[in-house]
């Protein structure tokens, strides 16, 4: 893989996240490539493609807006699993926290 790159075998799915892992403009799923947009910037930025968590910084002001305290877009349960995974595929890549310990 490219640096930068990361890549996660599931018992029955690959996953591959190109560079800029933390706002990638395409996810590779099972040799199957989709791209995703990502707004161009009005200013300097300091990290690389980081206009791309715009959308999560809107659906927030907008559920707070409506006195949400969870989005129809992503609920509670899908944080949760999201964060299942990411601690899987931090396991398999061998990135260790000192707060996993705990």
């Amino acid at each position: 893989l490219p640096l930068g790159h990361r890549a996660v075998d599931f018992s029955l799915l690959s996953v591959q996240v190109p560079s800029p892992i933390w706002c990638p403009t395409s996810l590779i799923v099972n040799g199957k490539e989709t791209r995703f947009l990502v707004p161009e910037p009005g200013l300097p930025l300091n990290f690389v493609n980081s206009t791309g968590m715009c959308y999560e910084a809107e659906e927030v002001r907008q559920c707070l807006l409506k006195g949400l305290k969870e989005s129809s877009v992503m609920s509670h349960a899908d944080s949760l699993l999201l964060a299942e995974v990411e601690d899987e595929v931090r396991r398999q890549v061998g990135v260790v926290y000192s707060q996993d310990g705990q």
